[in-house]
């Protein structure tokens, strides 16, 4: 039986493309032309850290499932709007034709690069934090998916990385 809990902690490492070792025995121990099914795979680091490391050479046959309404979404849409060129080259690794990709930009950060700070802040609460030798987070949390629950542990994050790190200003 399969610790779901440890597992999705140790997921971590995928990002760097180590293989938790429990993950790798359970595949080497697999016979030849095995078929693996990832549900939930998102965006397939899994099975790209898996090959990677080279575990799926015996592997017949490698499924990935995500029912996800991001992922739908993605596998009907004819127009991909990526916000930036790394994400337009996700796109294309995960077999998106290219002529189907835009880069549109990202709103947010465009428009900060079009604004000068020295000019200082039309809201006076802003205008008043002392933000020399800070770091600074603007932090936008405003769509839909975030509120609730994930709205309540973004700020618990921010909370702690205010309390952690005095040169943060967040926004």
């Amino acid at each position: 039986m399969v610790d779901f809990e440890s597992y999705s902690r140790d997921a971590v490492h995928f990002f760097s493309l180590n293989v938790p070792p429990l993950l790798a025995s359970a595949v080497e121990a697999q016979p030849a032309g095995f078929t693996i099914l990832d549900l939930g795979c998102g965006d397939g680091n899994i099975i790209h850290a898996l090959q990677h490391g080279g575990f799926l050479n015996r592997a017949g046959q490698v499924i990935g499932v995500d029912l996800s309404p991001q992922r739908i979404a993605g596998c009907l849409a004819d127009m991909h709007f990526a916000p930036t060129e790394r994400a337009r080259l996700n796109l294309i690794r995960e077999a998106v034709p290219r002529e189907h990709i835009f880069v549109t930009g990202n709103t947010i950060v465009d428009a900060l690069k079009s604004i000068s700070l020295a000019d200082g802040f039309d809201d006076d609460l802003v205008g008043r934090m002392n933000l020399s030798g800070c770091r600074l987070l603007l932090v936008t949390a405003h769509r839909r998916e975030t509120h609730g629950q994930p709205l309540r542990s973004i700020c618990r994050a921010l909370r702690t990385l205010a309390d952690t790190f005095e040169d943060v200003g967040i926004v």
